[in-house]
């Protein structure tokens, strides 16, 4: 029979690929948009029934061969038991001129066993984190620049692990600024530079390429969102759809190994949908109305996913609590802007209620976040992973007791203390300065949370 008999039904390649069931939802399956992997759809010529296709004749492999190239009886593809590559550099095998002191030394063991993990999602696919810690460690023994940047992030991130200052002097000192814009906007526009043809990008460094892309998109984004009542940066959407590009084009270049977000976390649609939250405070008074109208409707997409994920009973388990907390941050932050605008204008706004119009209640959001952080195992995985920080901080300000936000601060600084990220601190102390709350009716009210100022 002919290649061109096509399947009655199909799914996205990458929900084929895991042998899962697919609802074929586009631009972006439910699937996928859970748990933040990149959504691509097969061609036509990929949805030719293989039962109706003709047998091609296979050389006959000599036993050796077969021995060597023949894959396990179960070809299930599932990412959690990919094979690991052997060919990893340990650090005492790489040679040149890489470790020329002691100190050098101990930053890059720390790198090498403990920074570069906790610079990652603990939810990454281990096969692809190895490929990229082998292809950056064999570009540090190449370019000294490289390595004595990842030397001065390590002495940064041990001097806040273990207030450790015995590298400032050589490797790094703290910046009287502290300011990560020029940062951002520069790795910007060498990304943009450097991958404006798609096609130029080099097969060697291809998963380092994918890396470099989510790391400054999410730079971006964080910058963009990180100060979401007065923000002061915006991310260009035009490198947001261009770093989207290159994303999809390593997934289509290697389209039968699918690799989920190292970094990110979540899909990009979601940190687009933050930043037009964010972009409310710039809309005209006469759209205002239609404008968060819209973000509410499409902020019901997500939040479905979070109820699905509930009615499941899977909120505790697996990756896709990534999503969740991101999700229940981002319905949130929409209620907190929306009663802030109606606020300003001094006029009443339909979207600000007692009540959600789908009927849940005021704050809905904070009763599911802590049910999940009361979690130990979720206590345990968002204290030690940067992906919650930001959650953490609209958690904090939309808190109604003095109870929730003692809790999120008690994330907070247990992940200040397990992996050194310097914006936990910024959001503590941003924190602590909080001591009002607003109860359902609008009323606010007070709580002590630090000692009295003296008289």
């Amino acid at each position: 029979m002919p290649d061109t008999k096509l399947r009655a039904k199909t799914g996205c390649v990458t929900c084929r690929q895991r042998r899962v069931k697919c609802d074929e939802e586009k631009p972006s399956c439910r699937n996928c948009s859970r748990f933040g992997r990149s959504c691509s759809w097969p061609k036509a010529n990929d949805m030719a029934d293989r039962r109706h296709r003709r047998r091609r004749v296979t050389p006959v492999l000599s036993p050796s061969t077969t021995d060597s190239t023949s894959s396990p009886k179960n070809d299930k593809i599932s990412h959690d038991i990919v094979p690991i590559p052997n060919n990893r550099p340990s650090l005492a095998t790489i040679n040149h001129p890489l470790f020329e002191t002691e100190a050098e030394f101990e930053l890059m063991h720390h790198f090498y066993n403990f920074h570069f993990t906790s610079l990652t999602l603990p939810t990454k696919d281990k096969a692809y984190f190895l490929q990229c810690q082998s292809d950056l460690m064999k570009m540090i023994s190449n370019n000294k620049t490289i390595k004595y940047a990842i030397l001065a992030n390590c002495a940064s991130n041990k001097h806040v692990l273990l207030n450790n200052d015995r590298f400032c002097p050589q490797f790094w000192s703290l910046d009287a600024m502290s300011n990560p814009k020029p940062h951002v906007i520069g790795a910007v526009k060498l990304l943009s530079l450097r991958n404006r043809d798609n096609g130029s990008l080099r097969p060697f460094t291809q998963s380092y390429d994918r890396i470099n892309v989510e790391s400054v998109l999410y730079q971006g984004f964080l910058l963009s969102i990180r100060r979401p009542f007065r923000p002061d940066f915006r991310l260009d959407s035009e490198f947001i759809t261009h770093a989207e590009d290159l994303l999809r084009s390593y997934d289509n270049a290697n389209p039968s190994f699918s690799k989920p977000s190292i970094v990110l976390g979540v899909p990009t649609s979601l940190y687009r949908l933050i930043l037009r939250i964010i972009d409310s405070y710039n809309v005209p008074r006469n759209r205002l109305l239609d404008h968060l109208i819209g973000l509410k409707m499409e902020l019901q997409y997500w939040e479905q996913l979070l109820l699905d994920d509930q009615d499941s009973q899977n909120v505790h388990h697996g990756d896709s609590c990534f999503n969740d907390l991101m999700i229940i941050a981002t319905s949130l932050l929409l209620d907190l802007i929306t009663e802030t605008l109606a606020s300003r204008d001094d006029t009443d706004c339909p979207l600000v209620s007692v009540e959600d119009a789908g009927g849940k209640p005021w704050r809905w959001q904070l009763d599911l976040a802590m049910n999940i952080l009361q979690c130990p195992e979720e206590h345990q995985k968002w204290s030690s992973c940067y992906l919650g920080a930001w959650p953490l901080l609209i958690l904090g300000y939309g808190a109604r007791s003095i109870e929730e936000i003692t809790l999120v601060k008690d994330i907070l600084t247990k992940m200040q203390q397990r992996i050194g990220y310097g914006e936990v601190q910024r959001i503590r102390e941003e924190l602590d300065e909080i001591t009002t709350y607003k109860v359902p009716d609008g009323r606010m009210y007070q709580e002590l949370l630090s000692l009295p100022p003296p008289d």
